[in-house]
């Protein structure tokens, strides 16, 4: 219920800024986790959650008194078409999420476990408690989402999927803020139909929590903010938005990085037209350099200070390495990970439900986009198209670090395969779009040139069946994943179970060790298939890529010596019942929980 307490504190600074509440909806929402955050640094959330909820009530009630005494200024800058749009996609994420369920399997490895942490710890999943493995990503989507939750008194995935939707709506929809004529319905449609379409250039934008999407349209709010905005808050906006962009996830700093260096040519082609002084300039660059060094460093030192590991390694990473590829390529498969990654560009399709196309056509159009604007649109201020000229050259940049980061930080397996590369493209893909068609917007605002921006957002978009997805899942039976509560009504937060699932693709493994949170499961993803493995002449283990070889007798010391109370049996194979029969007391059965026991020197296992 985030979205709700952020309305009166998105008000009070519109009606005391001077501006519409669309333009402070997302800094609002920024306000909110900040707080927290640095209350997590140095004790847990709960301080930052109070002091964020008693500033919520104070604006709700400064907002009722200028409802009361102060009308005017509140039909001005709270009674808006882009309130009005937020009220409604409020209560259409509101309806279509009640009773959704993560799906997909980074919500159960981090993104989701991260948030079902943060609900029991009050804290940071990097504690020793905490049942994470990706310890040391960034939080900042993740205490949006405990922060909503934590309002609605259980725990509900519905509700987060909903918190980061309007968190998404939130940041695109500033533009309505052009809108001066409240009864232009014209307006209204185009508005609204490039909104709303934004977040879905990947295709699950709505319905997962992965954190892409997010980034890609905070980073095309920071760029959106910096070029067509012109209150003289602005550069609040902006520094928050960084900040914030950051702490979003890793790659967050270098779409920071890249921001940083499309607002520099920006300014510097301003400083050239005499249209910014090299002082403002100057102190303008400096707040951004600050914002992203708070952003990476407040993190990466609490992390080094709270001893927590890095999951990705990138101490390989040097000129020299990279060098090396060309000059050794033969039998070097980093030379076929720059080989798929080129023919994927070229090769691969955006989109999804409706209407695909490829990587290049989106190239093709944005080029056409910006000589059109400078051709026919923007007769004075340049440094707009220098700005969306180093916004495509940018993509450039994330794309060879993405592709270093395939090269040096992921396994062979993932690295060849390009393991996720449309859901990493699509965070740039989709700032890029948003900043192109919130560009058109800016420049067609006060034209009646209707077919022109509805033509450009679809080819932009190309997925509008997306957005009416979520309506479709409503309307039909919701997909669900297991929710184990055979487990859980069983065990207590001191219990510690062993999962086994024989000939496993992880998911099973992934979604019972979300489930049964803040209870601990075996850690080690690779010890939940037991027994011997077959292996092919190579060497390379075929029958199973999770199994762990144990014996009996190394299986039982284990149960022992590390404090399990239970074993669950998600599934089993013939051979698994005869290595491990003597370990059970009564019949070995697929999902089913059992009991751990000693016996002298032995381990029994008796079903619950």
């Amino acid at each position: 219920m985030g979205f709700l307490c952020v309305v009166p504190v998105a008000a009070f600074i519109a009606i005391k800024q001077k501006r519409r509440i669309e333009q402070t909806l997302a800094v609002s929402i920024f306000g909110i986790i900040l707080p927290i955050y640095l209350s997590g640094l140095f004790t847990s959330f709960l301080p930052g959650y109070y002091l964020s909820l008693a500033f919520c009530a104070v604006c709700a009630v400064w907002l009722l008194k200028e409802i009361i005494t102060g009308w005017d200024s509140v039909q001005k800058y709270v009674i808006t078409p882009g309130f009005f749009f937020y009220l409604i996609a409020a209560v259409y994420f509101s309806a279509t999420n009640m009773g959704r369920t993560f799906l997909s399997s980074g919500e159960f490895s981090h993104w989701g476990l991260a948030i079902k942490n943060f609900y029991y710890l009050n804290d940071f999943a990097n504690l020793e408690n905490a049942t994470t493995s990706f310890k040391d990503y960034p939080p900042a989507a993740s205490i949006w989402g405990w922060f909503s939750v934590k309002l609605w008194f259980r725990y509900a995935e519905g509700i987060i999927i909903n918190a980061q939707d309007m968190l998404l709506v939130s940041l695109s929809i500033p533009c309505f803020s052009w809108i001066e004529n409240k009864k232009d319905w014209k307006k209204w449609l185009i508005f609204s139909l490039i909104v709303i379409l934004l977040p879905v250039t990947y295709r699950n934008g709505y319905t997962a929590i992965y954190v892409d999407t997010l980034l890609g349209i905070t980073f095309g709010y920071v760029i959106c903010k910096y070029l067509f905005d012109d209150a003289r808050t602005k550069w609040a906006d902006i520094v928050l938005g960084i900040v914030i962009l950051c702490l979003e996830k890793a790659t967050g700093v270098g779409l920071a990085a890249i921001a940083f260096l499309v607002i520099l040519c920006c300014e510097v082609k301003k400083n050239v037209n005499g249209q910014e002084t090299r002082k403002n300039t100057f102190l303008h660059i400096s707040e951004i350099i600050f914002a992203i060094l708070f952003g990476k460093y407040s993190w990466s030192i609490y992390l080094k200070l709270s001893g927590t590991k890095a999951v990705w390694n990138t101490s390989e990473i040097s000129p020299s390495a990279i060098l090396d590829i060309f000059r050794h390529p033969e039998g070097n498969y980093r030379m076929e990970v720059l080989e798929n990654f080129v023919k994927k560009f070229f090769d691969g399709t955006a989109g999804g439900y409706a209407v695909s196309y490829s990587y290049m056509t989106l190239v093709v159009i944005a080029i056409a986009c910006i000589v059109f604007l400078h051709i026919y649109v923007i007769k004075k201020d340049k440094s707009v198209i220098v700005g969306l000229s180093a916004m495509l050259g940018g993509w450039i940049i994330y794309l060879i670090s993405l592709l270093i980061l395939y090269q040096f930080s992921y396994t062979k397996s993932e690295a060849v395969y390009l393991a996720s590369f449309h859901r990493y493209n699509s965070t740039y893909m989709v700032a890029l779009v948003m900043v192109l068609e919130v560009s058109i917007l800016y420049y067609f605002r006060n034209k009646n040139k209707t077919l022109i921006v509805c033509t450009i957002a679809v080819l932009l978009n190309c997925n509008l069946f997306s957005v009416i997805s979520p309506v479709l899942e409503f309307l039909g039976e919701m997909p669900e994943h297991e929710e184990f509560t055979d487990v859980t009504d069983q065990i207590t937060e001191n219990d510690k179970i062993f999962f086994v699932d024989q000939n496993s693709d992880n998911i099973n493994y992934l979604i019972f060790r979300y489930e049964v949170t803040p209870v601990h499961i075996n850690e080690n993803s690779d010890s939940y298939s037991l027994g011997e493995g077959k292996y092919d002449e190579n060497g390379k283990l075929i029958e199973d890529s999770w199994k762990n070889v144990y014996t009996m007798q190394d299986w039982e010391d284990e149960l022992r010596t590390e404090g399990y109370t239970y074993v669950y049996l998600y599934s089993v194979t013939p051979a698994f019942e005869n290595d491990y029969k003597e370990l059970f007391q009564s019949e070995i059965k697929e999902k089913t929980l059992y009991q751990i026991s000693e016996d002298g020197d032995s381990v029994i296992l008796k079903k619950v």
